[in-house]
Formats: structure tokens, C-alpha cells, sequence
């Protein structure tokens, strides 16, 4: 009677390691798809630009050009109905990061999708070879190289 009574304890017992087993392999495949899918983003284009933009990619601005400097970026493989976490980084000639822009995109509608970060330049920029770095996440998309005179 006591061995019967031991055995159906474990039923329970079972039923729930089961249920959570089931739980744990779920999540952990939702967070597999999720990196899957975010792995498939590329950024196929990229171009430096100006707030009025004619579709130029400068490589060499002016400081006395005292505006907002763009870097547009066209991803592909873009999830739709999704939203992506992006960054950039925009590094002096001394390598010194001097702004970061964190930023959620709306919500994607198409598989290739246009993005773009900014920073303003004036008298005080720096001259020199600058850099802007786009991440998704901590992976680096695409980076450029411009001059500031």
C-alpha cells in the first residue's frame, strides 16, 4: 500500500517537471528564432548626407556647414512587423566616441527598410577623418568614413 501511494506522488511530480520543461524549450526557441531572424539583417547601402538631402554621399564637409549631418543606411532582409533596437557611433579624428544615438525604428513594413542617424557639426567640430558605426544590437551593419575641413 505505501509502495502504490509513493507512485502516484509522482505523477504530479512528473506532470509539472514535464509542463515546465516544455515551458523552458518554448522560450528558448522563440529566443533562437528571434536571434535568427535578427542575424538575417544586412545593411546593403549607406550614404553621408545633409538635412536637405538631394541623394549626394559626402565624403568631405565643411565646418562652416553648421547643420545636421545624416547617415542613411538601407537594411535588407528588414523583419517586418517587427521594430529594431539601433545605434550609432559618431568618432573624432582623436578616436574619441563624441555622440552615440539610441534609437527604435517604427514598425517595419517592408524587408528593405531605410534608417539614417544624425549629428550636428559647427565652427567647434573638429577637422580631421571622422567615422559613423550603425549597430544592430552589439554587431556592428556598416560604418563610413568622412572628412570635416
Amino acid at each position: 500500500m505505501l509502495g502504490r501511494q509513493k507512485r502516484q506522488n509522482r505523477w504530479p511530480i512528473g506532470i509539472v517537471i514535464g509542463i515546465l520543461l516544455l515551458i523552458f524549450l518554448g522560450i528558448t526557441r522563440i529566443a533562437i528564432n528571434k536571434q535568427q531572424i535578427l542575424a538575417r539583417v544586412m545593411a546593403q547601402s549607406d550614404r553621408i548626407t545633409l538635412a536637405e538631402d538631394d541623394g549626394s554621399n559626402f565624403t568631405t564637409l565643411l565646418r562652416e556647414t553648421n547643420g545636421e549631418v545624416f547617415y542613411k543606411v538601407t537594411l535588407s532582409d528588414a523583419p517586418v512587423g517587427k521594430k529594431l533596437s539601433l545605434s550609432c557611433n559618431w568618432i573624432a579624428p582623436n578616436n574619441q566616441i563624441v555622440h552615440q544615438n539610441r534609437y527604435q525604428t517604427k514598425e517595419i513594413t517592408t524587408p528593405i527598410w531605410h534608417t539614417y542617424c544624425h549629428y550636428r557639426i559647427g565652427s567647434a567640430t573638429p577637422t580631421g577623418r571622422w567615422q559613423v558605426q550603425m549597430f544592430l544590437g552589439n554587431r556592428l551593419l556598416k560604418d563610413a568614413n568622412f572628412e570635416v575641413k
